[in-house]
């Protein structure tokens, strides 16, 4: 089962970075993060994605070897937050 929830959390990694690039691009939102915003202008496209969806996969590896699957599922459940937030504040933007 951590297999699943270690890719889960890179895919939901890709849509935090999609939902986030989509917002700095049009400039319709702004990075909170000062290392991601640091990073963002810095590193090719597919660098920024693949750092944060690698990122995410381990921290969700990690976290199942100290707390098993319920630490992972607490992270994803708490992780796609993000992307979540971001497609609010892009749509609430737009309109």
């Amino acid at each position: 089962m951590e297999w699943y929830l270690v890719g889960l959390a890179g895919l939901v990694g890709v849509a935090d970075r999609l939902t986030t690039h989509i917002g700095l691009k049009s400039g319709l939102a702004e990075e909170t993060n000062p290392l991601w915003r640091h990073l963002y202008p810095r590193l090719p496209l597919l660098a920024f994605f693949a750092l944060l969806a690698g990122s995410q996969c381990l921290i969700s590896l990690l976290l199942f070897f100290l707390l098993g699957d319920i630490g992972q599922i607490s992270h994803l459940a708490v992780y796609v937050l993000a992307p979540l937030s971001n497609a609010i504040v892009i749509f609430l933007s737009r309109h």
